[in-house]
């Protein structure tokens, strides 16, 4: 087991080293703390981590600055510099440790002040996680390590994080093999149901309604959504726009590269100037050629180095456009497989859409009517209530948000929550009259 744990988190530094981003993942919170302290050592190993430097305690590690963290809690009273609330499972990267255990980190969504005692409590080492908690992740390298066999929900999350690659490190026992436990956790699904219905009656929670998505399974389907079609027009746009740019490219080479033959031609001249006038008995008759060229040899080294520059930004732009024209040819031929995927999950969203719009129209909850008031009577108006009241209850329950819209995205960001909140906030705009929805989205939205 301590070899695969070794191995995995060695995989884990060789793809990171690389430039590429890696999850290491692993079925249990043990196998999980195990790993985060295997790959902060690397890090410390690798100067990476200054252990000298200010720290604090989370559960069984030592934190430093410059360690990857993850919170583990909701907490509407902190706030980052960007006004977004500290969300379960966010990253962050700590700037600073104070001597009383707090401490400032930044992540995607700004920077932010932990207080000790959140971050005694509520704060993990990043760099491995459960597969879980890898639910909706994309990366360039997806890792499992498993100390055992497992089922096929924590098999398939770590095995389809990865763009380029997903690897197994799996540990055995007598007489297994590596391929018997990955074949056993496949045909393996543990459910526990009667377990989740007692929790939900000790934590006086309501139960999960058969037939719709967990929030966890419907975020990853929205975000998964939002990437497939991104990604296409991403693909799209850069084979159109790659043959342009690089023509332009080319031109723009040509031209350094002429101004590069014409400036080390001039600068030669000058220098043949001042060798044949620049001495004793020829000075008098050749003041202004070797005024000229004194000037030419003064400034023109730095043109050239200023024009060679160019030619080499230049052709790396022409080989940049040739790699981004690739990559992008390869994805549009991927197409079909995509679209055929973006079918399918837009099939189990549908599904899930007409549930909530089911149950809300029958429930009308207050996270519902809060936004929309109460259903009108039968008729259009009805029926646009029930449109807007399903998209706002699936994008509630994908994002977590107990009321209102959740926070405002701001104009420049694109991603699928932004997208969400557009579609629901069209469909609330067709019920609400446009004077109070104004002042109701900025009471229900925060600007980001």
């Amino acid at each position: 087991m301590a070899q695969m744990e070794r191995q995995s988190v060695a995989r884990w530094w060789e793809l990171r080293s690389g430039g590429k981003a890696a999850l290491l993942m692993t079925p249990t919170n043990e196998a999980a703390e195990r790993l985060n302290a295997r790959c902060q050592d690397t890090r410390i190993r690798h100067g990476e981590l200054d252990t000298s430097g200010p720290s604090t305690t989370v559960g069984a590690h030592r934190i430093f600055v410059g360690d990857e963290i993850a919170t583990r809690h909701n907490d509407r009273r902190l706030v980052t510099d960007c006004g977004v609330t500290v969300k379960n499972r966010a990253e962050w990267i700590i700037d600073r440790i104070h001597p009383d255990g707090s401490l400032i980190a930044t992540g995607k969504s700004g920077t932010v002040m932990l207080p000790g005692e959140y971050v005694a409590e509520r704060v993990d080492l990043a760099y491995a996680r459960t597969g879980i908690g890898g639910q909706g992740r994309t990366v360039k390298g997806g890792l499992l390590f498993a100390d055992r066999a497992t089922d096929l929900r924590n098999l398939y999350v770590p095995m389809t994080r990865g763009t380029e690659t997903n690897e197994a490190f799996l540990a055995t026992v007598g007489e297994d093999t590596a391929l018997g436990v990955f074949v056993r956790s496949m045909t393996t699904d543990w459910i526990d149901q009667p377990a989740q219905t007692r929790r939900d009656e000790l934590n006086n929670t309501k139960p999960h309604r058969p037939g719709l998505l967990d929030n966890s399974q419907l975020r990853h389907l929205v975000e998964r959504r939002f990437e497939i079609v991104a990604t296409l027009q991403h693909a799209e746009a850069a084979t159109r726009r790659a043959p342009l740019e690089r023509q332009d490219a080319r031109t723009m080479l040509v031209k350094a590269e002429q101004r590069l033959i014409d400036q080390t031609a001039a600068l030669d001249h000058a220098e043949t100037v001042l060798a044949r006038y620049d001495r004793p008995l020829h000075r008098r008759n050749h003041q202004s050629n070797i005024g000229n060229a004194r000037h030419l040899v003064r400034i023109l080294p730095g043109n050239i180095k200023l024009a060679a520059a160019e030619v080499d930004t230049q052709t790396r732009r022409i080989a940049v456009t040739h790699t981004t024209e690739a990559a992008a040819a390869a994805v549009v031929a991927q197409r079909p497989q995509r679209e055929r995927e973006l079918g399918t999950v837009e099939d189990q969203l549908n599904s899930d859409l007409r549930d909530r719009t089911t149950i809300a129209r029958l429930d009308q909850p207050d996270s519902i009517t809060d936004v929309l008031g109460r259903r009108p009577a039968p008729g259009t108006s009805a029926r646009n209530w029930d449109e807007a009241a399903g998209r706002l209850a699936q994008h509630q329950a994908a994002f977590s948000i107990a009321e209102g819209f959740g926070p405002r995205p701001r104009w420049d960001r694109t991603n699928a929550y932004t997208q969400s909140y557009r579609v629901v906030e069209e469909a609330v705009a067709i019920v609400r009259p446009a004077p109070s929805r104004t002042l109701e989205s900025r009471r229900l939205g925060i600007e980001l």
